[in-house]
């Protein structure tokens, strides 16, 4: 058999190979803020980067969304593989996580205007399987929801 595809899951410092046939688990070291934020600040300079800025901040504001802020928090962990320059993890993450924050806009900003009406005190536990949209959501304003949990 071959494998029709891979993914790359991180959880807990160590990342995961999805494909068809199996799971490969390799440690990767991850790069601090410090680090991130340097090569990020190379990124964003780059003519194709700005295109797919300028895309997500239109598919933001188109939802209702506040500005966000191009900083490592935004990017999440950047995990370096063999071999793999640390400027150019950077690059994919960003284009990466850019085509996913555009991609969930419209019920990011949903439920960002769901919440913002209720106005919680504290954030509300979500139980279950989330959607795409609410994982960037919960990430973005942990102020409104947190997910996880079997019981409450």
């Amino acid at each position: 058999l071959k494998s029709i595809g891979r993914a790359r899951v991180s959880f807990r410092g160590l990342s995961f190979y999805a494909c068809a046939r199996r799971v490969h688990a390799r440690a990767m070291p991850e790069l601090d803020d410090d680090a991130v934020a340097a090569h990020l600040a190379k990124a964003l300079t780059r003519p194709d980067v700005q295109s797919t800025i300028k895309a997500f901040e239109a598919a933001w504001a188109a939802a209702g969304l506040p500005p966000a802020e191009m900083d490592a928090k935004l990017l999440g962990g950047v995990f370096v593989r063999d071999g793999e320059d640390a400027e150019e993890a950077v690059l994919d993450q960003l284009r990466d996580r850019l085509q996913e924050l555009t991609s969930t806009a419209p019920q990011v900003g949903e439920l960002f205007r769901e919440y913002q009406a209720k106005a919680p005190t504290k954030p509300e536990p979500i139980m279950g399987r989330p959607s795409s949209a609410l994982i960037v959501f919960a990430r973005l304003f942990p102020q409104y929801v947190s997910l996880g949990g079997c019981c409450r």
